[in-house]
C-alpha cells in the first residue's frame, strides 16, 4: 500500500506543485504536475489520485495489454462509427501487428515505434495520402487512450510531408470513348479468359468464354455503368441496397427514384433523401422488379459467387480494368519513381461530376456528388469554369486570326460565323 502513496513536492524549476508516487508495477518513480500553486488543492488532487491507484482505475496506464487495448477500443468506440472507419482502424491495427509481431504494452507503442511505422508503410510503396490516414487514426485511438486514462500522454506522431513540387497523381474525368474501352476491357480482366487466350495451347474454341464468364464480366459492367451514370462514391455503391431498412437505399414509390442515405451511411452523418440523375434514374427503373431486391450492384467472383465484396478489392479490379482499357489518368512520381495511374472508380466519379457541372447550379451538384461542404463543389466548379474560359478563348482566337489575315466578304462572313458557333456553345457562366 506504501507503493500507492501519493505526495506533494514541490521542485524549484517548477512553477505548479508535483504530484509523485512509486509505480507499482514498474517500481519507477511517477510524477505528474498538480496544476496549482496551493498546497492545499494539490493535497486533495493527491488525495483523488491515490483513490484512483488503490482502485485500480489508473493501474491500466501501465498494465493494460496492447491486445487488450485492441478490444476495448473496438467494442467501446468503434462500435458506433461508420463501417469504413471501423475498416481502415482494422487494417491499422494489423499493419501496427505485421510490424511489431512482439508488441506487449500498449505504452510500448512509443515515438520510436511510430516513426519506425511510418517507414514500414513506405517500404510497401503506400502513396503519401494513405500513409497519413492511417497516421491520423493512430494518433486518434491513442487521444482516446489518453481520455480513458490509459496513457499519460500521446507519442509524438510525425506527420509525413510531400517533396516541395511533388505532384500528387488525382486522376481526371474520363471521355465516353475511354469509359466503352473499359467495358470492352471487363470479360478478360475478371475472368480466366485472359489467361486463356495468351495460351498456345488451347483452341479457339477452348479460349471462348463460357456463358458463366459472360454473366461474372456482365456484372462488372453492371456495376462500371451505375458509377459512371450516378456519381456514387465505390463505397456507396457496393453498400448500395434495394430494401428500405439498409443505410443505403433506392427509394422507388416517389416521382423519381431517390437515393435514401441513413445517418450511418454518410460523411454528413444524418438521414438524407437525395435526387438521383435523370439517366441514372432510367437505369434503375430498367430493372426487373423480381431483381430488386439485397444490393443494387453484386460484382461476381471468378467462380460465380455473389457474396458481398469490399469496397477495397472491388476498386482494385476496377483499377485493373482501366488499366487493361489502356486509359492513363496521370502520370507523376511514387517514392522518386515515375508512376502511371490508370482510370480507377473515382474517376468514374470524377467524369459524372464534369458532365453536370455546366448544366445545374452549384447546390444542386452538391447533392447530386452528396458533398457535406459546398465548398467542395465550388472548388470543383472553378477548376471545371478554368478550362472552360481556356477552350472559349481558343475557340475565339482562330476566327480572329482569319480575320486579320482576310478582307472584304470573307472576313465578316467567318467572324459572323464565328459569333453564330458562340451562340450555339452553352455559356458555363449561365449555369450559376
Amino acid at each position: 500500500m506504501d507503493a500507492l502513496k501519493v505526495k506533494v513536492v514541490k521542485y524549484p524549476d517548477r512553477k505548479f506543485l508535483v504530484l509523485r508516487w512509486v509505480d507499482p508495477e514498474t517500481g519507477r518513480q511517477r510524477t505528474q504536475s498538480a496544476k496549482t500553486t496551493r498546497h492545499r488543492d494539490a493535497e486533495r488532487k493527491a488525495g483523488k489520485l491515490e483513490a484512483d491507484l488503490a482502485a485500480g482505475k489508473l493501474d491500466s496506464t501501465t498494465r493494460i495489454t496492447w491486445s487488450e487495448f485492441k478490444d476495448r477500443y473496438e467494442n467501446q468506440f468503434l462500435v458506433d462509427q461508420a463501417d469504413n472507419t471501423c475498416n481502415i482502424v482494422a487494417t491499422v491495427f494489423s499493419k501496427l501487428d505485421a510490424a511489431f509481431p512482439a508488441l506487449d504494452k500498449l505504452r510500448d507503442l512509443n515515438q520510436r515505434k511510430l516513426a519506425h511505422f511510418q517507414e514500414t508503410l513506405r517500404s510497401e510503396k503506400l502513396i503519401i495520402e494513405t500513409i497519413k490516414a492511417y497516421l491520423r487514426h493512430v494518433k486518434s485511438f491513442l487521444g482516446w487512450a489518453v481520455r480513458q486514462k490509459y496513457l499519460a500522454a500521446v507519442p509524438h506522431v510525425e506527420m509525413p510531408k510531400r517533396k516541395k513540387g511533388g505532384r500528387m497523381a488525382k486522376g481526371r474525368a474520363i471521355c465516353l470513348e475511354e469509359f466503352e474501352r473499359m467495358l470492352s476491357a471487363t470479360l478478360p480482366v475478371v475472368t480466366d479468359v485472359g489467361r486463356r487466350r495468351k495460351s498456345d495451347k488451347l483452341t479457339a474454341e477452348e479460349k471462348r468464354p463460357t456463358a458463366e464468364e459472360l454473366t461474372v464480366a456482365e456484372s462488372w459492367r453492371f456495376l462500371l455503368r451505375g458509377l459512371w451514370l450516378s456519381g456514387l462514391r465505390l463505397g456507396e455503391a457496393v453498400a448500395l441496397s434495394w430494401e428500405v431498412d439498409a443505410p443505403l437505399s433506392i427509394r422507388m414509390g416517389g416521382k423519381y427514384p431517390q437515393l435514401r442515405i441513413m445517418a450511418e451511411g454518410q460523411k454528413a452523418n444524418r438521414d438524407e433523401l437525395l435526387p438521383l440523375s435523370p439517366e441514372f434514374c432510367e437505369f434503375l427503373e430498367a430493372v426487373t422488379e423480381s431483381d430488386r431486391h439485397g444490393r443494387v450492384f453484386r460484382p461476381m467472383a471468378r467462380d460465380g459467387s455473389t457474396a458481398p465484396m469490399g469496397s477495397d478489392w472491388a476498386g482494385t479490379v476496377i483499377s485493373r480494368i482501366g488499366k487493361a482499357a489502356g486509359v492513363r489518368v496521370a502520370d507523376c512520381k511514387r517514392l522518386g519513381e515515375e508512376h502511371t495511374k490508370y482510370a480507377s472508380a473515382h474517376d468514374l466519379r470524377r467524369s459524372f461530376a464534369t458532365r453536370w457541372v455546366s448544366k445545374v447550379w452549384p447546390a444542386t451538384l452538391q447533392k447530386l456528388m452528396r458533398h457535406k461542404s459546398i465548398q467542395t463543389t465550388l472548388d470543383y466548379y472553378a477548376e471545371v469554369q478554368s478550362e472552360a474560359v481556356g477552350d472559349e478563348l481558343r475557340r475565339l482566337e482562330v476566327p480572329a486570326k482569319r480575320k486579320s489575315n482576310t478582307s472584304g466578304n470573307s472576313g465578316h462572313s467567318e467572324a459572323t460565323g464565328a459569333k453564330e458557333e458562340s451562340r450555339e456553345t452553352p455559356c458555363f457562366h449561365d449555369s450559376f
